[in-house]
């Protein structure tokens, strides 16, 4: 085979791997100029009857180094510090889900001694089934301020806190409300573990949090959030892990857009804490275990629960694809499970042009997220820049409008990462909905109408005074109570109030209807009045007052009716009724509420269907 042909099919592998054509020639010259050196160094030392096999183990030499720094981009973590701690346990004891030693922290180096401390240690009455004993079986309760120190390097630590809302001791789990600072950031505070599980739907779950130490140790405090003589608080298990120094934070040298403000840009630094919401395996059928992980001991959730509606899109997945860190990216970042799975919307471009890729995140209003998504191309039809381009949207705003996997990572199985900042005001719904949505792209007219991802992460940003705790969830999905924990006295009084307010609601209703039926009335005699006389009264038909009450003060959750399949609220009407008009062509107008335009007062009162057909069209 001759050297021109052996570097022709060598080009067509590297630009299939690369899809840059700048590279693909540096390649090609490298190998010629490599064969080159090899034969004219062979045909000299033969002649010279030295042999060829020195020249051609330096060219092994040569190819053995840059596979050696292959290896290297895709060799995991190694954490310096990695401290799990089995709380309200004695002694060392191995898990078999992450393949750590977990150690007791009772007469442990990490409890600081006070003596006015008031703690004691526990076991859990009973275990559901599935929960790892390891470190549920056993808790630390807290009747006052508890510290733990950790001796650590400088630098980010991911700090998680392990918690399994059971009967420790015969006290209920559900009465048990905790703080936990760190240094000058504020963890949780007033925080219900109980609360947490049953929203979540859970038996056990983790809280973790990204804290950058600036010296050489790590102080966490643990209080219970009042008082009273009979506050107390628990922990089960406790984990200090470090990671690479710009994995999350990445200092000034990285600005970050900001969603919806395309004019800043965020920069992150080390002064920043952050609390992991989401860490999501997208397309994968199961968890990514903290064994699994890139030696950071994280956990990766399955994605399915997140897709909102029908469309879905397809599955991709390649378990064969050689992934290929980078120097940007490397192997830490995310495990080779996260980047050979991924969601893409399918193969129909008439279909996929009329839906959105979409994923519904929950998450606290009132703080700044950092949105990072992954990206690895698993088609081996795609290879080349414009092949597949898509917009991104967080939030109904447009975060990339031109996302194209190739052109980012250089390649075919090559990961890549964006990330994103999305801010959520404070607001009287506590929990709001981070939506990311993929569309595809057809100003650059590419190839396939298509969009793909791999993995999200979200994260809660600490706001100025160090802040990350939030308010408890709402008591919406519990499901997995234990029966021991609640008094019937409790549950009486659960009910009571139920029943109580389903009624209010059911008067309140009513009392609505009516108020609208009063008001459709006036208004149809109103118009009767006008066939017999043009003159236009100014006047308000219901006292703003009693409106207000009526209706909560306009609120919004007040439903009295829905129009064509969408909600009519009281609010709405009473928008109308109270706003204040002003003359077009000698015409009452109103503002719609919620809507860019007016309308004519008369033509509201003459037909109120309309208007509300209108309203919700």
């Amino acid at each position: 085979m001759g050297c021109s042909e052996s570097t022709q099919r060598f080009r067509r592998r590297t630009y299939g791997a690369s899809g840059t054509q700048a590279e693909d020639m540096d390649t090609e010259a490298a190998d010629i100029s490599l064969a080159t050196i090899g034969a004219v160094a062979g045909v000299f030392l033969v002649a010279c009857g030295q042999g060829f096999n020195r020249g051609h183990g330096a060219i092994t030499r040569a190819v053995r180094s840059r596979k050696d720094k292959d290896k290297q981009d895709n060799i995991p973590y190694v954490p310096i510090e990695n401290t799990a701690l089995d709380c309200g346990s004695y002694g060392l004891k191995t898990l078999s889900f992450d393949g750590r030693n977990w150690t007791g922290d009772v007469r442990s180096k990490f409890v600081a001694f006070n003596r006015y401390t008031k703690s004691t240690v526990s076991t859990a009455s009973s275990m559901d089934p599935g929960v790892p004993q390891v470190p549920y079986k056993t808790a630390r309760l807290f009747y006052s301020e508890f510290t733990y120190i950790f001796n650590v390097t400088p630098g980010p630590k991911f700090v998680r806190l392990h918690f399994y809302p059971h009967s420790y001791s015969g006290l209920d789990a559900s009465k048990a409300f905790l703080s936990v600072t760190c240094g000058h950031y504020t963890l949780l505070s007033n925080f219900s573990a109980s609360l947490g599980a049953n929203y979540n739907n859970v038996h056990t779950f983790v809280k973790e949090f990204i804290i950058h130490v600036q010296n050489d140790s790590l102080h966490l405090t643990f209080s219970p959030s009042s008082n009273a003589p009979d506050a107390f608080a628990f922990v089960n298990g406790i984990e200090v892990v470090s990671m690479p120094l710009h994995l999350y934070i990445r200092g000034e040298d990285a600005p970050l857009p900001f969603v919806g403000y395309p004019a800043v840009v965020i920069r992150l630094d080390s002064t920043s804490a952050l609390e992991t919401v989401y860490r999501i395996n997208v397309g994968g059928g199961d968890d990514v275990s903290p064994k699994s992980d890139t030696g950071m001991f994280r956990t990766w959730k399955p994605d399915a629960q997140y897709i909102f509606g029908a469309a879905f899109g397809q599955l991709a997945y390649d378990f064969d694809l050689n992934v290929s860190y980078t120097p940007t990216v490397p192997a830490y970042t995310a495990p080779v499970d996260v980047y050979r799975t991924g969601r893409f919307m399918g193969t129909n471009a008439a279909i996929n042009l009329n839906y959105n890729l979409s994923w519904l995140f929950p998450i606290e209003t009132g703080f700044i997220y950092l949105v990072r998504l992954h990206f690895c191309e698993l088609d081996r039809n795609i290879t080349k820049i414009n092949q597949r381009v898509f917009s991104i949207y967080i939030n109904n705003q447009t975060a990339q409008d031109q996302a194209d996997v190739i052109a980012w990572s250089g390649g075919q199985g090559i990961p890549v990462y964006k990330d994103y900042i999305a801010m959520f005001p404070q607001e009287r719904e506590r929990i709001r909905d981070l939506w990311v949505e993929l569309h595809p792209n057809t100003k650059t007219k590419p190839q396939y109408y298509d969009a793909i991802l791999n993995g999200v992460e979200i994260f809660k940003l600490s706001n100025s005074c160090g802040d990350l705790a939030g308010l408890n969830p709402p008591q919406q999905r519990g499901l997995l109570v234990n029966p021991s924990t609640r008094s019937s006295g409790s549950s009486k009084k659960r009910l009571l109030t139920i029943v109580g307010c389903s009624v209010s609601g059911v008067v309140l209703a009513f009392l609505i209807l009516c108020l609208l039926a009063f008001w459709i009335r006036a208004a149809s005699e109103r118009k009767k009045k006008r066939k017999t006389s043009h003159a236009q009264s100014n006047s308000r038909y219901f006292p703003l007052r009693e409106i207000k009450a009526a209706t909560n003060n306009f609120d919004e959750a007040q439903v009295i009716l829905t129009v064509g399949g969408r909600v009519v609220f009281a609010c709405g009407v009473v928008a109308l009724i109270s706003g204040s008009g002003s003359s077009n062509a000698e015409r009452k107008t109103m503002e719609a509420p919620g809507r860019n335009y007016r309308i004519f007062r008369d033509d509201f009162e003459d037909d109120i269907a309309s208007y509300f057909h209108k309203l919700c069209g």
